[in-house]
């Protein structure tokens, strides 16, 4: 299963109990930083945690996980990791929370049991 990575425990990526772990892109945006606006890049970066430069060309990813709709924002180049998350559209991905400091994954029981394929049924979808 691919993955995406995040360097903090985001808020957008909370659940009830604990943090995400699957989500499906949904699609993938190319975007100018410029053009985005501060309550989005606020959103994105969780007030700050996470620096981004004022502009540049990046990929605003959409993904889909259970309890809703979240977005990441992620360097467009090389153009490899364009086409990578170009042709991942559909797919469902192992969400990551790495700690910033020793830049390890941290280890929970769930992802065992998701890494078995187990699959999730949330009444309403």
């Amino acid at each position: 299963m691919k993955k995406i990575k995040f360097s903090h425990e985001y808020k957008k990526i909370l659940v009830a109990n604990g943090f995400l772990y699957r989500a499906t892109l949904l699609e993938m945006l190319e975007v100018d930083l410029k053009d985005l606006h501060k309550p989005f890049l606020d959103y994105d970066t969780d007030e700050g945690k996470f620096e981004l430069p004022k502009s540049g060309k990046y990929l605003l990813l959409i993904f889909h996980g259970y309890y809703g709709i979240f977005t990441t924002l992620r360097p467009a180049f090389p153009k490899s990791k364009v086409d990578y998350y170009k042709n991942s559209i559909g797919e469902t991905f192992q969400v990551v929370v790495q700690e910033d400091a020793k830049n390890e994954t941290k280890d929970t029981k769930l992802d065992d049991l998701l890494n078995k394929d187990q699959r999730v049924t949330i009444s309403g979808f």
